[in-house]
This record gives structure tokens, sequence and C-alpha cells, in this order.
């Protein structure tokens, strides 16, 4: 299990949260960014978790809000809650690029 996955899957408000948004995408291809934020309550965790969604192609951010995100071309319905925290796949962030700040929420 990645430290991604166990610091969200750990904590059982964290991994509904996440669940949610999963739902949310499967159902309506459309989520709501910053409720998964603001249930994860840590700016580099929720970082880590959206670089691993955009990274696997499970997510596009919004053009024209930051807060919502659309499914991407990689995103399955099949996608289950440890997947989708990179639980399979043992997901380890990008470090941050120089400068050390992470992507802003």
């Amino acid at each position: 299990m990645s430290d991604v996955s166990s610091r969200i899957l750990d904590f059982p408000v964290r991994a509904a949260a996440v669940e949610e948004f999963r739902r949310q995408l499967a159902a309506r291809n459309l989520g709501d960014l910053s409720a998964v934020a603001a249930t994860i309550g840590d700016a580099t965790l929720f970082s880590e978790l959206l670089a691993l969604w955009l990274d696997r192609g499970w997510v596009v951010r919004s053009p024209s809000s930051p807060i919502y995100a659309y499914s991407g071309p990689g995103f399955s319905p099949d996608l289950d809650l440890g997947d989708f925290c990179g639980e399979s796949i043992g997901y380890d962030p990008p470090a941050p690029e120089d400068g050390g700040e992470t992507p802003s929420t």
C-alpha cells in the first residue's frame, strides 16, 4: 500500500469523501474537488492524490472552475476505492519541482 493510499484509506472520513467523489464521476462525469480537499484537510496529501488522478488520466480539471473535475479518458466506473487511492499500483507521488512548492488546490 502506498503512503497516499494508506493516509486516505486508514481514515474513514477521508475514504468516504474520495468514494463520494468517485461516485460523482461515475454517475455524472463531474466531481467536486473542493469537498474532497476540505474533508482530507491536508493540502500536501490532497495534491498528491490529485497528481495520481491526473497522471493516470482518471480526472481532468475543469477549465472554467478549479473546484470541479471531469472524469478523464482513463477513468472507469469499475475502479474501486483502493485503486482510486493508488493502493494496487503502489503510487509514489513525484517530488515537488524546484522551489519546493506543491500544486495548489
